[in-house]
């Protein structure tokens, strides 16, 4: 049975952190753009992790200072998951939590994780909530490298390889093309509905039921 993914619940209720929420926690100016960041190692390319995520930083730090104005720039970067590489990644990362614009977390409750997808203008990185989650709220991502190869994802995704100018066009793509913009919008989520537990249910209740008519249950 095809149910959707769970996570997309909390979405579809809006059990999430309410902007003003995110701003206050965060600092965010609700008006400027806000990129969110979540990369992390690839298991067959432990030893490039180091030079990846140097792209992916440089890459982002090239669009706020040259692009848009670093002022108004605002970037929340996750750290990445315990998998191998991951240090590798943390150790690039710390080069750059001195920016004035940037912001780097150890660990964001998840609530509070989906509020900041709710305001995120763009998401870059190779996360899963970036094909998941980002969906339902119809927010750009610029999905980096091989991490999700062969997953589903909908119209809100642009696929680059880990290159610094692939990046940025990607970026400038997701923050400014308004054609774009619409379709990352109003995208179907490959995912579900957030009605998974419903479907979960009523499959359950219809296979109980239809058992229960042709045997008997022993404790």
């Amino acid at each position: 049975y095809i149910v959707g993914a769970p996570d997309l619940e909390a979405i579809r209720r809006k059990d999430f952190s309410r902007p003003q929420e995110v701003a206050q926690k965060f600092g965010i100016r609700v008006c400027d753009p806000l990129i969110l960041v979540s990369y992390h190692p690839v298991t067959e390319e432990v030893e490039e992790a180091e030079d990846e995520i140097e792209t992916v930083c440089e890459s982002i730090v090239d669009f706020c200072k040259n692009i848009i104005d670093s002022e108004k720039a605002q970037v929340v970067i996750t750290y990445p998951n315990a998998d191998a590489g991951g240090r590798r990644i943390i150790k690039v990362l710390k080069k750059y939590s001195g920016l004035p614009f940037v912001q780097i977390y150890r660990h964001i409750p998840y609530r509070l994780y989906l509020g900041l997808m709710n305001l995120a203008r763009v998401m870059i990185g190779n996360s899963s909530s970036g094909l998941i989650e980002a969906a339902s709220f119809g927010l750009p991502v610029v999905n980096i490298g091989t991490r999700q190869v062969g997953r589903e994802r909908a119209e809100n995704v642009i696929d680059v390889k880990c290159n610094k100018e692939e990046i940025v066009e990607a970026i400038k793509k997701a923050v400014f093309d308004e054609e774009f913009i619409k379709r990352a919008n109003s995208c179907v989520s490959p995912y579900g509905d957030g009605r998974t537990s419903e479907r979960i249910m009523r499959i359950m209740e219809d296979n109980l039921l239809r058992n229960d008519k042709g045997n008997s249950f022993r404790s």
